[in-house]
């Protein structure tokens, strides 16, 4: 599993069109909540991560955005939509999925490094 570091996609993705339509404009201004949320909608729309395999895309949108929902929960509190979100994206995982590397994944988020 090879996670994409914040070094490799926050400057990129802070100059990306991407697309943020249905996206709240002052999560993608935030110091803090911004940079992940972005990085996830690159990932998710194919705008950057198209050197990794399928399955390292999966486990990177996976990370960002439970990056950027950390974020979002460490200054607004809890919110139910975003946890259901972050579900939906495990949920339509693949078979390939491998559960331990999911683990790794939510244990780096909560401990704030990368897996």
């Amino acid at each position: 599993m090879r996670l994409l570091e914040p070094s490799e996609v926050f400057a990129k993705t802070a100059s990306l069109q991407i697309d943020t339509d249905n996206i709240r404009k002052d999560l993608l201004a935030h110091g803090k909540c911004g940079p992940p949320l972005r990085v996830y909608l690159a990932l998710t729309g194919g705008v950057i991560g198209t050197e990794l395999s399928a399955l390292d895309r999966f486990y990177n949108r996976y990370y960002w955005f439970l990056r950027f929902a950390e974020a979002y929960r460490s200054i607004y509190g809890f919110d139910a939509g975003i946890d259901q979100q972050a579900f939906q994206i495990l949920k339509n995982a693949g078979d390939d999925v491998d559960l331990y590397d999911i683990e790794r994944i939510e244990q780096a988020v909560r401990i704030g490094d990368s897996a």
